[in-house]
C-alpha cells in the first residue's frame, strides 16, 4: 500500500543539532524534511511521544538560514547501524515554516 502524505517530503543530508528535554545537545544527521516533519539517523532509539528540539540550517535562494523547531517522536526503526527516527513538527514559527517550505520547493524543482 502506498503511503499518503499531506505534504511533500524531500531527501536531505544535513547536520542537525537535537536538543533533548534535559537541555543537552546531540549532533546527528537529518535525512528528510517536509513542512510537517523530518527524519534523522541516530545511534540510539528515541521513545515515541518524546518532545525534542531541532536546530539546523537550510540553503534557500538568498542564502543559508537557521531553523529552530520542536517536534515529537512518532516512529523509529533500525536502519543499518543507526535508528531512523520520524518526527512530527509541533512548534514551528511562521518564519521557519517559510524557510522549510522554500527549501522543499527548491528541492522539488531539481
Amino acid at each position: 500500500m502506498k503511503e499518503q502524505r499531506k505534504y511533500i517530503r524531500v531527501p536531505v543530508d544535513r547536520p542537525v543539532m537535537v536538543v533533548l528535554s534535559n537541555g543537552s545537545e546531540v549532533k546527528t544527521k537529518m535525512i528528510n524534511i517536509s513542512v510537517e516533519g523530518l527524519a534523522v539517523l541516530h545511534p540510539a532509539p528515541a521513545e515515541i511521544g518524546t518532545e525534542l528540539g531541532f536546530i539546523f540550517t537550510l540553503p534557500c535562494k538568498s542564502g543559508f538560514f537557521e531553523v529552530n523547531v520542536k517536534g515529537v517522536v512518532r516512529h523509529y526503526h533500525l536502519q543499518g547501524v543507526n535508528y531512523y527516527i520520524g518526527i512530527e513538527l509541533t512548534n514551528v514559527s511562521a518564519h521557519d515554516r517559510g524557510i522549510i517550505d522554500e527549501f522543499v520547493a527548491l528541492k522539488c524543482r531539481y
